[in-house]
């Protein structure tokens, strides 16, 4: 990745991460996905699947949770 897409990532990254922690899981579930198109790692997968129960998504999360243990 380059700086300026590193960047991005990074204050994307925190802002989802701040916006979990404020229980705010739909917002954060988008920019996760946003951060996931571009750069797939555990830590967002894990993120988007813990967003998804949060919501009550339980499937879902439970396809991402079972994907990310491999």
């Amino acid at each position: 990745m380059n700086n300026n897409i590193m960047i991005k990532y990074s204050f994307l990254y925190k802002k989802a991460e701040q916006l979990y922690i404020n229980g705010n899981f739909e917002y954060a579930l988008q920019l996760f996905r946003q951060i996931d198109d571009a750069d797939t790692n555990f830590d967002v997968q894990n993120y988007i699947g813990c967003c998804l129960l949060n919501l009550g998504q339980y499937w879902k999360a439970k396809e991402i949770f079972e994907a990310i243990s491999i």
